[in-house]
């Protein structure tokens, strides 16, 4: 592992290792260096393993793994359920201390954080240095363990990030140069954004390894996965992205807008669309920690005319379901003339802070709802948006926002920013 600077290798990405685990030891000290699991309910042996410290993997327990698989396996485990409230502290002070080394932070699931150190004075020792400064800091004042990449592009960063948790120092900083030798060999599962199956669909015409996959003609990988294998190899060949996006101070609203491949006839093909679009805005809320009371619909019908309704909730809203409701609602007062339709889009605005857990026993059927809801958030950021999906919208349209071979012209959001700002498109990432 070298420590020259290379021109423009200042992109870094820190991922905490086994986050829920690593919390659960900072709230108990005397968990550390035992095998252990968070599960969603340690009393039901059906309950599923969010994820699992090092030494129970180690004894074979895995993240989505039944819970009375994961006792057979180790009859010695212990088992916590999530705290989700931690998490987000522990989130909240890792951003802090980043902060203290580069303004530019982008953070992209609770537990990973893309970061730019281009000119900063700690740079000045060298790329692996600072990053190694970095994260013996965040080990010191936070105790969590993390591991961090290093190189010129987001995508070469993260898969110096996984390579760094073998690394006694826990960073590892990958030249666009050495990426035959360090990527290659790899299986390629191990390639961040090709899920399991892409990965079967590539093994099947004998592409096993990363550098199979960057042998193979673009036009053979384009039919094989579509124009999704262009962007593979350019990542591979370090022409990635680079940019550390900043979120913006105070957020607007949150959206989701789907162009469809085909014309919605009606409001009954309609529904599980909006479902599905209410469920990525959800998703997105929670991940924000915000809430919304105005719920927007907006359709495009086939003469390119925009058509919009909104409403008010009386509480704030970070639900899926409790979106889809008022969307339907809105839906109703569209009048029949809009379809057939060919965009839908759900947006959430008056933002404001997430309410705190409830803790009474009269909040809980709420605070069940939303505790399974960010379960589901846990495993789609762990195995990908189509890892969990609601029944209504399997075989319709809506499938597409959980698509990630479709993420193109067809799919924009509108993350967390203005409405009138451009979106962005996404490639689903791998877990961590």
């Amino acid at each position: 592992m070298s420590s020259v600077l290379a021109v423009g290798t200042t992109i870094c990405l820190v991922d905490v290792n086994a986050m829920f685990a690593s919390c659960a030891v900072i709230a108990d000290p005397s968990l550390a260096g035992r095998p252990l699991a968070v599960a969603i309910d340690p009393s039901d042996r059906r309950s599923i393993v969010l994820t699992a410290s090092y030494e129970a993997r180690a004894l074979g327990v895995r993240t989505a793994m039944p819970l009375g698989q994961a006792l057979a396996a180790c009859p010695d485990l212990v088992v916590t359920p999530p705290d989700h409230e931690l998490y987000r502290r522990s989130q909240r002070a890792m951003g802090a201390l980043l902060e203290r080394f580069t303004p530019l932070v982008e953070w992209v699931s609770i537990d990973e954080a893309f970061f730019d150190l281009q000119g900063c004075p700690a740079l000045a020792q060298g790329a692996v240095a600072a990053c190694v400064e970095i994260r013996r800091a965040i080990r010191t004042e936070l105790n969590l363990p993390v591991s961090i990449g290093v190189s010129t592009t987001r995508f070469l960063a993260k898969m110096a990030s996984h390579i760094a948790k073998r690394e006694s120092s826990g960073v590892f900083q990958l030249q666009p140069a050495d990426v035959a030798r360090v990527l290659h060999p790899l299986p390629i599962e191990a390639f961040h954004g090709i899920g399991p199956k892409t990965a079967a669909r590539l093994r099947a015409f004998s592409i096993l390894t990363i550098g199979q996959l960057a042998a193979t003609t673009p036009h053979q990988l384009t039919s094989l996965i579509g124009q999704v294998g262009n962007t593979f190899q350019a990542d591979l060949r370090g022409d990635g992205s680079a940019t550390v996006k900043v979120a913006a101070a105070a957020a607007k609203s949150i959206s989701h807008e789907l162009t469809f491949a085909q014309d919605i006839a009606g409001p009954d093909d309609l529904r599980p669309i909006l479902l599905a679009l209410a469920d990525q805005v959800a998703s997105r809320l929670r991940r924000a920690g915000l809430a919304g009371r105005q719920i927007s619909l907006t359709v495009r019908d086939r003469a390119f005319s925009t058509h919009d309704r909104q409403l008010t909730a009386k509480q704030p809203a970070c639900l899926t379901e409790e979106i889809f409701r008022y969307a339907l609602t809105l839906l109703a007062r569209f009048p029949e003339s809009i379809f057939p339709c060919r965009l839908a889009g759900v947006s959430v605005s008056g933002l404001v802070p997430m309410a705190p857990e409830p803790a009474t026993l009269f909040d809980a059927p709420g605070h069940a709802k939303r505790a399974l809801a960010e379960t589901v958030d846990q495993i789609r950021q762990r195995y990908g948006d189509d890892a969990m999906l609601w029944a209504s919208t399997l075989g319709s349209a809506g499938q597409e926002l959980y698509d990630s071979t479709r993420h193109g012209s067809s799919f924009r959001t509108g993350a967390i920013a203005d409405r009138s700002e451009p979106g962005f498109s996404r490639r689903r990432k791998k877990a961590p």
